[in-house]
């Protein structure tokens, strides 16, 4: 059993479109949910919504967005930053996948590949590099926790493979694992 509870609340998926997904808008209630933790997620389809990329450079459109995948950077950024400015504890979540990645239209189903070298680690090693306390280039924006996936027990199955939940605890935390020894 753990030796407190911890709560923490999440965002929703950041939106640079809805206010009421961006982190600043409730900022000045944040006191009143008396946790010191926020929780943003990164959702993969959108750092990479048509293939391999920077997606701090990327000026493709954000699909169903009039804004640029690198301007939703930008946007997590800012939001990331103001949590910290505010003292409270980042917890980033990685999650959901682009269809380029595992095939399939549903972002629920990981990609087949996980592995160091694949492109699910790719990102994985860039968001630890991005959001990290030790990046000078960040300005302040760094997370204190990196969640590598949410709920996988919901994740579709990937056929001819262990159930999505297995797959997720072994192959994706063994890839994050060694991403981080080689911080």
């Amino acid at each position: 059993m753990t030796a407190y509870i911890r709560k923490s609340i999440a965002m929703g998926v950041f939106d640079l479109n809805d206010v009421n997904q961006n982190f600043g808008y409730w900022a000045a209630d944040w006191y009143y949910t008396n946790t010191p933790y926020v929780r943003f997620w990164i959702p993969w389809y959108k750092l990479a919504p048509y293939g391999m990329n920077n997606p701090a450079t990327d000026g493709s459109p954000l699909p169903g967005s009039s804004f640029t995948v690198a301007q939703h950077v930008a946007g997590l950024d800012a939001q990331i930053k103001y949590a910290r400015q505010l003292g409270l504890k980042v917890v980033l979540t990685f999650d959901w996948f682009p269809q380029w990645a595992n095939g399939t239209p549903d972002r629920r189903t990981p990609p087949p590949d996980v592995s160091v070298g694949s492109a699910w680690a790719t990102y994985l090693a860039w968001i630890i590099a991005r959001w990290s306390a030790l990046n000078p280039n960040n300005n302040g924006a760094y997370a204190d926790f990196i969640e590598i996936c949410n709920e996988p027990n919901g994740y579709t199955a990937i056929p001819g493979t262990y159930p999505a939940a297995h797959y997720v605890a072994g192959r994706m935390m063994m890839t994050a694992q060694t991403i981080q020894s080689y911080g």
